[in-house]
């Protein structure tokens, strides 16, 4: 049992690690990593007060990997039964750990539920689509200074919520992601739609649905607008274009534009990752 081995050893196998030549280093790699899986907070916290001055690369990539493995396992969960709808606030949440470890799901919630408060009153208040709209657009871009990221930008925190919410840039779909969220905690009915090369969103009614570019700042646009677009680009239309895309497929999309920036940055080893949870979601 891990309780057993008392810290010293741990700090002492550490140490030993970086003595060692490259093929027991390996072994004794291998020791101290199944170690961080059965414990990862314990040593974290023996890192933070023993070797937070010069911790050993080998050291911060294992505790790296490990973290990566057990945000794989909560992907698997969240992702099943297969035929339930994911819960979107949850996955992106987690995506966000894969950057930022030490966030709660509370650092997302809290700006969402402060936004959708503001809102609160003027949405209920109307029957009108464009008026809701409207709203969004006042409190999402006008109030709180959201915005798209500049164009050519290989930032991935423009996908990761956490950062989006905090930085006030993001991706087509980290934008639409907003977007629904918002909708979830005020009763609006909004899908994200999978565009080609881009994402919307459809506010949905009992007398009709109008398309939003919530990267844009939320300016409706018009399904002639959308086939100008394709038409642009070479395409044929299809309606296909303006499907609504689940709560899946918009984490699946956000962790493509992660592969995507990571690819451009050359780190392969986080796409390594990206690509299991996107399986997952995709199974």
């Amino acid at each position: 049992m891990l309780k057993a081995i008392p810290d010293s050893e741990i700090k002492a196998l550490i140490s030993l690690i970086q003595e060692e030549e490259e093929d027991n280093a390996d072994r004794l790699k291998g020791e101290l990593a199944s170690i961080i899986r059965l414990n990862p907070e314990r040593v974290e916290s023996i890192v933070t007060h023993e070797f937070s001055a010069n911790t050993p690369q080998f050291l911060l990539d294992l505790l790296e990997e490990t973290r990566w493995e057990a945000l794989e396992k909560m992907f698997m969960r969240l992702a099943m039964p297969a035929n339930a709808d994911v819960n979107l606030e949850e996955g992106l949440f987690l995506l966000s750990k894969f950057a930022y470890p030490a966030i709660s799901l509370m650092d997302i919630s809290a700006p969402l539920d402060a936004m959708a408060q503001d809102m609160e009153t003027a949405v209920g208040d109307t029957d009108s689509l464009e008026k809701v709209i409207d709203v969004f657009h006042d409190v999402v871009f006008g109030k709180n200074g959201f915005a798209g990221h500049e164009l050519n930008s290989f930032s991935p925190d423009n996908v990761y919520l956490y950062s989006v919410l905090k930085n006030r840039r993001g991706t087509p779909v980290t934008m639409a992601a907003v977007y629904m969220l918002l909708g979830r905690r005020l009763n609006v009915r909004i899908t994200g739609v999978d565009f080609p090369g881009h994402y919307l969103v459809a506010f949905k009614a009992k007398n009709g649905a109008l398309l939003v570019d919530p990267y844009n700042g939320g300016k409706i646009i018009t399904e002639k607008e959308c086939r100008d677009i394709v038409a642009r680009r070479g395409m044929r239309w299809t309606p296909e274009f303006l499907r609504a895309s689940d709560s899946a497929g918009t984490i699946a999309r956000s962790i493509s534009n992660l592969i995507f920036i990571y690819n451009k940055l050359k780190d392969e080893k986080k796409n390594v990752y990206l690509k299991r949870y996107m399986e997952l979601l995709q199974d």
